[in-house]
């Protein structure tokens, strides 16, 4: 992986980093740098999003 699709990839998790509370995205394992993650919902507090992701999304899925 280059330096260049590494800033795309911390670009699209800026993109998709709230101001306030937090969200639950999917990641796509088999997504291109920059199209990989994928907005699922978003929640108040980290405890609300931690309890969604290990009910619903697991592994695939991140909280930003």
């Amino acid at each position: 992986m280059s330096s260049f699709d590494i800033q795309i990839i911390l670009n699209e998790i800026e993109e998709f980093t709230p101001e306030i509370g937090f969200d639950l995205v999917g990641i796509d394992p088999f997504g291109i740098p920059g199209e990989s993650l994928y907005f699922i919902d978003h929640f108040e507090t980290k405890e609300a999003a931690e309890a969604e992701q290990k009910i619903q999304y697991g592994e695939y899925s991140h909280i930003l």
